[in-house]
């Protein structure tokens, strides 16, 4: 009895008859270099499970998903902004526009800022107060970063970005705030005394508040502490008499300049090649700007005219041929490649080099899709494996790029009738000690965990395929007598299951598979449980695959075969 390890890497190859070996919904752990003694150097688990933890009263696609570096959390479903609580609870905090676009987040501990490609909206993080940018100088945005304290945005069409101030708050991002002014009258009969906090009246704008000594009966110190919003010069503000004592009349104090997060200098334009931006990303305090066709790398200098500069010699040719697939995972880049000789790569970023991570297989399989445009990537991690995650809305496919071994595999959701389609995840973020995902469709929070083997308690088919069984001396036929499942059996947690699973195989070399013969996976504390198939015909190449959707906890080393070559 021989063993075969699965020691390849599956979607190598360009056509199934030379390496393309499938694997759905499975992830293999290199056990090799930590254990030489392992029975085999690659085991296969399965990827995670999901568990519905909370779902939108719209039951609107989530567009977007973001932890703040508070801890706290918030959501986009369709055209609702939601505070999600540490225990799930989902809190409506505004409303933006009804968009298919995704929706980028960034925080600076003071608000979080999000755009959908036109337009900002901003949370105050203490109050979660709400509101739209509407600054003339905020041009729109596909995408928000924050590096050195700057809010950076590209504008979108066009081969620039611009930055806010340093730190803005609430009201230097929503509309102008108060930033001096004087008093303008000193009012008579107030009662002495220093009173804090007091809201301050009239004007254009609202929130504003300042602490006001008094002393002669008349106002002497306005001290502004809340600069509130939407105010403009030469506003003229009071206060209520009993706010600051008694009875008195005839303060007023004139705002006489404003300040706002936005300064039409403060603008700059990628300039290796006039391509426009598609995305911008921070990596290890360096912001890149992804272009249609190249890239380039800045840096904060501080300069005096504008705060970035660009990295000499950090020019990338290559592109980015759909923008909601670049992500970040460390110090690394990840996106769907493009430049001047064609497109379709995915390429991996670090420092300001670019490399290929995508196979031959992986490339042909993006280019037969209607569209790369739409790819939507992010970063999770589960366990000790970093995962790169691309779905493909239109194509209804989902793939992850393994950091750790550097494998593909298929991530996909199962629908009540077998078929396989793009995982639910639309986007993802790391909250509450979990990994999250929002929900492409109905609204649902959910959450990603290796303890789970079912979607909210649906099967998850997994898919493993073996590499070509080949008699290397002469092409002979082989008789194969018995192929045995080498995984982990008798883990159910149902006592009255039966988990099944399945193996067909291929003779016309990976193309297509005859129907599958069934066996037990064993019931619960069946350690010993032999997953074995007997008389399984003859064959010149052939390819064996194992199929199974066990609510349980599996792990594949691959199979032992009894063979031997056919007399003709």
């Amino acid at each position: 009895m021989a063993r075969i390890p699965l020691i390849s890497a599956a979607y190598a190859g360009k056509s199934v008859i030379s390496s393309g070996q499938e694997c759905v919904n499975l992830y293999a752990e290199v056990v090799g270099k930590f254990d030489p003694q392992a029975p085999v150097p690659i085991t296969y688990y399965p990827t995670p499970g999901t568990v519905l933890k909370s779902q939108t009263d719209n039951n609107a696609p989530i567009r977007g998903c973001y932890r703040t570096s508070l801890g706290t959390a918030y959501i986009v479903s369709g055209t609702n902004v939601y505070y999600v609580a540490p225990d799930y609870t989902l809190i409506l905090v505004g409303n933006i526009a009804d968009k298919p676009t995704q929706v980028y987040f960034k925080d600076n501990g003071l608000v979080v800022v999000l755009v959908d490609g036109s337009n900002g909206y901003v949370i105050n993080i203490v109050s979660n107060q709400f509101a739209q940018i509407t600054d003339p100088n905020f041009y729109g945005s596909d995408f928000v970063e924050l590096l050195d304290t700057f809010f950076i945005f590209n504008n979108p069409g066009t081969n620039q970005f611009y930055i806010t101030a340093s730190n803005a708050d609430f009201g230097m991002l929503t509309n102008s705030s108060i930033e001096f002014g004087s008093i303008s009258g000193a009012g008579a009969t107030y009662t002495n005394g220093v009173y804090t906090n007091v809201p301050l009246t009239g004007g254009s704008g609202t929130g504003a508040t300042a602490d006001i000594t008094v002393a002669g009966n008349v106002v002497t110190i306005v001290d502004v502490m809340s600069p509130g919003i939407n105010y403009v010069i030469g506003d003229v503000l009071s206060a209520n008499a009993a706010d600051i004592g008694g009875t008195g009349t005839g303060f007023s104090y004139t705002i006489t300049s404003t300040q706002s997060a936005f300064d039409p200098l403060d603008i700059a334009a990628k300039s290796g090649f006039n391509d426009p931006i598609v995305a911008i990303i921070t990596v290890h305090r360096e912001l890149w700007l992804v272009g249609n066709l190249t890239s380039e790398v800045w840096i904060g200098t501080g300069a005096a005219d504008f705060y970035f500069q660009q990295v000499q010699g950090a020019f990338i040719n290559h592109g980015c041929a759909a923008p909601y697939s670049i992500a970040s995972q460390d110090t690394l880049t990840f996106f769907i490649q493009q430049d001047m000789q064609g497109n379709g790569l995915v390429l991996q970023g670090q420092g300001y080099d670019v490399t290929e991570i995508s196979t031959p297989r992986i490339v042909e399989e993006f280019k037969s899709y209607i569209t790369l445009a739409d790819a939507i990537g992010f970063c999770f991690q589960i366990a000790d494996h970093a995962f790169y995650c691309l779905v493909f809305p239109s194509a209804s496919k989902g793939w992850l790029y393994d950091l750790t071994t550097g494998m593909w595999s298929e991530w996909n959701w199962t629908d009540e009738d077998g078929n396989l389609l793009r995982p639910r995840a639309n986007c993802c973020m790391f909250a509450f000690g979990v990994i999250l995902v929002g929900d492409y469709q109905y609204g649902k929070l959910l959450q990603l965990s290796v303890d789970v083997f079912t979607d909210e308690g649906n099967p998850i088919i997994r898919i493993r395929t073996f590499p070509h069984l080949v008699d290397d001396d002469d092409y002979a036929r082989i008789t194969y007598n018995s192929f045995d499942a080498d995984m982990e059996v008798g883990t159910t947690l149902d006592l009255e299951a039966l988990p099944q699973i399945d193996l067909s195989w291929s003779d016309n070399k990976g193309v297509t598979y005859g129907n599958p013969v069934q066996q037990s996976l064993g019931k619960t504390g069946e350690f010993l449980t032999t997953i074995s198939w007997n008389r399984l015909g003859q064959a010149r190449d052939r390819v064996f695959k194992l199929q199974w959707s066990a609510d349980n906890n599996t792990a594949l080393n691959g199979a032992f075969i009894t063979r031997k070559k056919a007399r003709t």
